[in-house]
């Protein structure tokens, strides 16, 4: 227990030279100079006699992480997410789908309305071209996602002038009280 803790100690007094911001999250790309000095200095505590999973929990990496960043042979092996190619989705758009909403978007009869009001149009009308939110999709791929109703879009409304005053008598307000009528009625 107590090679342990003094293998702990060290460990994190060591790992204060490998930069590990806190801002750091889940799924950051990893540099390979960065995976070996993690690496060892994981192995270091290791073999200093602590115990994987604290020495994975001080370095704020999961064992798992620390398992996948070695290849079969133990050595080092660097991150294949930048190598990675994108793949097409079994289920993706095609651009002549993708044109036909745009096409249904930009008819006469739906040009102001948004695709929550479109999509049940079509679907009485016996036309089904891709779910709503394939309609928002696409629209804002385009850069098409934008005020359609007949309203005027949003206006900005500035924010009220305030004052500060620094001494007596430099702001003063006038309260106006609002016009009334007054009812001139014979009561009975």
């Amino acid at each position: 227990m107590l090679a342990e803790t003094t293998s702990l100690l060290a460990f994190k007094k060591a790992r204060s030279l490998v930069r590990r911001g806190s801002g750091q999250r889940r799924g950051r790309l990893t540099p390979l100079k960065e995976r070996a000095r993690l690496i060892a200095l994981f192995d270091e505590a290791v073999v200093g006699g602590a115990s994987r999973y604290q020495a994975a929990a001080v370095i704020g990496i999961s064992e798992r992480t620390l398992k996948r960043w070695r290849s079969e042979r133990g050595a080092i092996v660097e991150d294949q997410r930048p190598h990675a190619g994108q793949r097409r989705q079994p289920h993706q758009l095609t651009h002549e789908e993708e044109q036909a909403i745009l096409n249904t978007c930009h008819r006469s009869e739906y040009q102001s309305l948004p695709p929550s009001q479109i999509v049940p149009l079509l679907a009485d009308e016996g036309v089904y071209l891709a779910s709503e939110s394939s309609f928002y999709r696409v629209l804002k791929k385009h850069h098409q996602q934008h005020h359609r109703g007949r309203m005027k879009p949003r206006r900005s409304v500035p924010e009220p002038t305030s004052f500060t005053a620094t001494g007596p008598n430099q702001v003063t307000s006038v309260i106006v009280p609002p016009l009334c009528e007054v009812s001139t009625g014979i009561f009975t």
